[in-house]
């Protein structure tokens, strides 16, 4: 908005219909703009590489996401085996974590999302600074490849 701010002067500068007119146009764009980055993820959007863990409520797989090839790490877990265990409260509890630390020893989560039958997890495999995870390193015992 600063940036149409800065290129729009208020109307006393510019007529009012033509300063209504390019806000009009300014907003359908960054809509647009931000519908585009609201799009639902599915299974689909990702490429398997390799299983690298299984654990107890479901597996982690190295992936890569089909559009932007980025690798990460896809942990997908059962919804009726979690909702069995009683588990539910565990996994939004560590989605949430993993979406507001800031550490070397803990993932960073990209995404997260579901379908009927799973809940999906897709973490970084490398640190800010480009090394591997040590978390992830940890769990696995795999170091990711770039």
């Amino acid at each position: 908005m600063e940036t149409f701010k800065a290129h729009n002067p208020l109307p006393p500068a510019m007529p009012a219909e033509e300063y209504q007119a390019n806000l009009s146009q300014y907003l359908g764009r960054e809509r647009a703009n931000l519908r585009s980055r609201r799009t639902r993820l599915r299974h689909g959007d990702f490429q398997v590489l390799t299983q690298v863990g299984q654990g107890g409520y479901g597996q982690v797989y190295l992936a890569q996401k089909k559009d932007t090839r980025e690798v990460c790490a896809l942990k997908i877990m059962s919804k009726k085996l979690l909702f069995k265990l009683d588990e539910i409260r565990h996994v939004l509890t560590e989605r949430d974590i993993l979406t507001t630390a800031k550490s070397e020893w803990l993932v960073r989560l990209l995404y997260a999302f579901q379908d009927e039958s799973s809940i999906y997890l897709a973490m970084v495999t490398n640190n800010e600074s480009g090394h591997p995870n040590l978390a992830l390193t940890y769990i696995t015992g795999v170091r990711a490849r770039r």
